[in-house]
């Protein structure tokens, strides 16, 4: 099966996303959570996504995973809920994620 990909640019590097099936090893959940729309390879410059989401939440969902990325790469130490919160409020605020192809 092929997969679509794009890049985005962040602190000169770039991201590959990768959208893969919702099952895929990368987007399984733990005990509290039954999968991920999206998951951020920090080491690998990847971030994996759920092919089949909606443009509305991939949006959100790619500026929360950038944000994980930012706080890794900055050592911002950010809980999981101040990155949520950072990308609904950066989302509703109408910033949109440009992809480089």
């Amino acid at each position: 099966m092929k997969t679509k990909s794009k890049h985005i640019e962040l602190f000169g590097m770039k991201y590959k996303i990768i959208f893969v099936p919702e099952d895929h090893e990368k987007l399984r959940g733990d005990s509290e959570n039954d999968g991920y729309y999206a998951v951020v390879a920090h080491t690998k410059n990847k971030i994996y996504v759920r092919n089949n989401i909606t443009k509305r939440r991939l949006n959100k969902t790619l500026l929360h995973e950038i944000l994980h990325a930012i706080d890794s790469e900055l050592y911002l130490s950010m809980s999981h809920k101040q990155i949520y919160r950072l990308a609904a409020g950066l989302s509703g605020a109408g910033v949109k994620v440009k992809c480089i192809r």
